[in-house]
């Protein structure tokens, strides 16, 4: 728990800077991260390089690319956080979101480099898919 703590603690303030710390620690390319979230390059691109154009993104898209980085949920949550963006857990689909990312923790959490049978965007949407979740990547 004090591993976690302390990395959450060292993270920047603002969700734009944590975000570009995540994505500057994967060592991803935009272009394996596009393939491995589902978003395009061009909008990995721009929400990278310009704050308003992150801020203006959606909870679903900002999921599919921590999805696609690979990131713990406890990193994911923290983000959500930091871009207003918090799961509400009286909401049914947001439920399921946090169980979606709980279940990537331990299934699609391999790195960047391992050889692929499927992306992590479609790993995600199996599961969504096998377990009849009312909510969509």
């Amino acid at each position: 728990m004090k591993f976690v703590k302390a990395k959450l603690n060292n993270l920047p303030e603002g969700a734009w800077e944590t975000f570009n710390k995540f994505l500057d620690e994967s060592k991803m390319t935009l272009s394996k991260l596009s393939e491995d979230s589902g978003v395009t390059q061009k909008t990995l691109s721009n929400i990278k390089n310009h704050e308003e154009d992150f801020l203006k993104i959606e909870k679903k898209t900002l999921i599919k690319i921590c999805l696609g980085l690979r990131l713990k949920s406890y990193f994911i949550f923290s983000l959500l956080k930091k871009a207003g963006m918090e799961l509400n857990d009286c909401d049914i689909k947001d439920l399921q979101l946090m169980e979606l990312l709980l279940y990537a923790d331990d299934h699609i959490q391999n790195t960047p480099n391992e050889e692929l049978i499927d992306t992590p965007i479609e790993k995600a949407r199996r599961y969504i898919e096998e377990n009849k979740l009312q909510i969509s990547l």
